[in-house]
Order: structure tokens, then sequence, then C-alpha cells
């Protein structure tokens, strides 16, 4: 029985866990074999030099939630064995997953996520000489693109949907953080001016059995590249699944917390992109917040103000970049949308619901259950994604079944 267990071990699942480190026992459950998430992942199986955990906090790693069967118990997956694990109190810090939206050559190898492009240089490809495109939207484009220069990549271009004059909201927010207004320069500084394309979108990738190339649009005028890889997200979607599992309100698609993280479930708490998308800086003292509230211990007032500072910039990420209408209307009726299960734009764009693409033609019932097509039908379509259901991921039914000794 823990009396503080975390779910997610990026920077808001550690700052808890590590704030919570006074309760009796705490612990902190993770997929990856070490803690970190994205932003804090190491090299090659390496820990990061950030991701510091206390020796106190127990870490268990290779480890994947399937199902809340009762109130303050998980079924857990652990290198391949399930486990029933017990909690006073729950801090869910499950991060977000970014947005794909379909385009003709999407499904090529070669084609990834921008922090997907990232994280897989992290864990040994070969990006060094490589020529790499970037596009989509927010500021992970810039983060990315510089990273990968430092790495030894080409970077031809970086291809941000939204206008140059509607990011300035972005701007003005960061003339009241120093630090971030330095980095924001440095990395402009290093990807340059020609390659910093605004207003501008990836339509199509070529390539016959990979990537070869991509066509890039700007104020209706095309222009190709020819490219290895290249990274493309059009912001982040909070992997909220296990909240709605547990019975957790959302709110404009993000969950409800009140002041001090806790859901709308007792003894239940949320950090980081769960609550809104604001990256490092509202993760952390959310983090901080959920950790002592959860550990039975009083905040003080400036971690409130804190939390409060940062949740401000959501708004300000929200409207710097929103989505054009061209980026909800790359794909053509041949354009795959639902990856595991082959279903083209043109099988699914008479539907008048998920459940309907869901029941006529499959949307959704892969092996990612709708997390990647679920999100882009949403935000092409505005239907709304269908009810969360155990097992969260593909499972053996033995491992459902599992009745083992509670931790």
């Amino acid at each position: 029985m823990f009396d503080v267990l975390v779910v997610g071990g990026g920077p808001g699942g550690l700052t808890a866990a590590n704030a919570a480190a006074d309760a009796t026992r705490v612990g902190l459950i993770d997929e990856q074999p070490l803690p970190g998430g994205q932003i804090w992942r190491g090299r090659l199986g390496e820990r990061s030099e950030n991701a510091i955990l206390s020796d106190r906090v127990e870490f268990m790693g290779g480890s994947t939630v399937l199902d809340a069967p009762e109130p303050g118990v998980l079924l857990v997956l652990r290198n391949g064995l399930p486990s029933r694990i017990r909690y006073k109190k729950l801090i869910l810090a499950t991060g977000a997953r970014e947005l794909m939206l379909p385009f003709p050559g999407w499904t090529l190898p070669g084609v990834m996520g921008a922090g997907g492009l990232q994280a897989a240089a992290k864990c040994g490809l070969q990006v060094r000489g490589k020529k790499v495109v970037i596009g989509g939207s927010g500021p992970l484009l810039m983060a990315v693109a510089a990273w990968m220069i430092d790495e030894g990549a080409d970077v031809l271009a970086v291809c941000e949907q939204a206008p140059l004059a509607q990011t300035t909201q972005m701007a003005r927010m960061l003339l009241g953080n120093l630090q971030k207004l330095k980095q924001a320069k440095e990395m402009g500084k290093k990807i340059g001016k020609a390659r910093m394309q605004f207003g501008t979108v990836i339509t199509e990738a070529k390539g016959a059995d990979r990537l070869n190339s991509v066509v890039i649009e700007e104020k209706g005028s095309r222009t190709k590249f020819e490219c290895d890889f290249v990274g493309v997200g059009y912001g982040l979607v909070p992997n909220t699944e296990l909240a709605e599992l547990i019975g957790c309100e959302l709110t404009a698609g993000f969950v409800e917390v009140d002041s001090r993280q806790e859901t709308t479930v007792k003894s239940v708490y949320a950090v980081g992109e769960l609550t809104g998308i604001g990256g490092l800086d509202k993760a952390l003292p959310e983090g901080v917040l959920a950790g002592i509230t959860a550990a039975g211990r009083e905040p003080d007032e400036q971690m409130f103000k804190d939390v409060r500072r940062q949740r401000a910039t959501v708004n300000s990420l929200i409207k710097a970049y929103a989505l054009t209408d061209r980026c909800l209307s790359l794909a053509d009726d041949d354009t795959i949308i639902c990856r595991c299960e082959d279903t083209t734009l043109g099988q699914v764009k008479n539907c008048r619901s998920s459940r309907e693409a869901k029941l006529a033609h499959r949307v959704g019932m892969g092996p990612c259950q709708g997390r990647i097509c679920g999100a882009a039908c949403t935000a092409i379509f505005g239907w709304e994604k269908n009810a969360v259901r155990p097992p969260l991921i593909p499972c053996d039914l033995a491992h459902l079944a599992a009745q083992d000794d509670p931790e």
C-alpha cells in the first residue's frame, strides 16, 4: 500500500514524487525503464542529469496501467507481469502526445511526430548528416529543430502553420520571462531566419518504400524538399484516459482540478499537461503543489502564486498557435486516417460521430485504441471521442484476470 502513488515519470511526476517523499511510502510508475519523460529523456538508456529522484521514492519502470478496477487500486503490467497496486493518494502526471493531422504520405517510414523524431534520435536513430524538415505548430518545433542542428542534422526548414503576426502573443508572454526569452533567442539564432517559415504547412510526403521528399505550402506557393526525415506535430493532446477511467471530470478536454491540484475524485490529483498544455514551467510548480498536498502538508502562498502564474500561459499558447483551416484540410479521400485499421478519410467523412466511424469502419479499434486517429477526427470533424473503457492498452486476458496479492 502506497501512501502516495504517482503515475508518470516526466518532470511533473518526478517533482510530485520528490515533494511527497516525506510520506511513509511513495511510488512512481512509468512506462519507460528510467524516469525523465520526453522532456528529460536520457540518451541510449542513460538517465538524464535532470531526472533526479529521491531515494525515498520507489520507482517502478517498465510499468503500464491497464485498469483501475476499484477505488484505490490500479492494475499494472510491469515487465510483462500483472500486479494490483494499492494507494491512499494518487497523482496523475500522464503527460501528453502529439496531435498528428493526416496528410498524403504521412504513413511513410521516415515521417514521425516532431517529438517522436527527437526521442528516436535520443534512443539511437542516426540523424547526423541527414536532411530533416520539421513542421506543424507550437514551440516544440523550434526546440526540436535546434536540438537536431546540435546533433549534426541538416535542418532544411521549420514550417510553423501559424502566421508570424499570430505568434506575437507568445512573444509578448516571453517578455516577462527573461530566461525563456534568452532561450528563444538562442534557438532562433541557431535555426536562422532562412529556415524558419511561418504560415507554412507540409502538404505531402513522397516516396516509394520510405520518405524521400516533402512538399510545403506557403500562401498557395509550393516548394519541394528532398529529405531523409520529417517531424510533424500540431501541438499536444493530454493523455486523459486513466483520469477518465477513474472518473475525473474534464473541462474543454483537460482534467478539472481545484487550487491544490485535486481532481473531482477525492484524493486523486493531476499535474502537467493533463490540466492544460503549458510545458515544463507549468508542470514543475503543479507537481510541487500536488506532492506536498497529497503528503498531508500545507503549501505556502508562494506555491499557489507560482501555479497561477504558469496557468496564465495556457491561454497565450492556445491563441498563439491556434490551427488554421488549411491544417484541417490537408488529407484527401485516399489519405489513411486510422493507421491501425488502414481506414481512409473518404470512408469516414460522411459519418456523424466517432462511434459511427468505429462501428462502420473500425476507426479507433487498433492497437493505439484511437489515441492518434481519435484526436485527428476530433480536430477535423469536431467529433467527441469515444468513452474510455478498460483495458487502457491491448493485453492478454490473463493480465486482466490477475488476482495476485496487491502491493
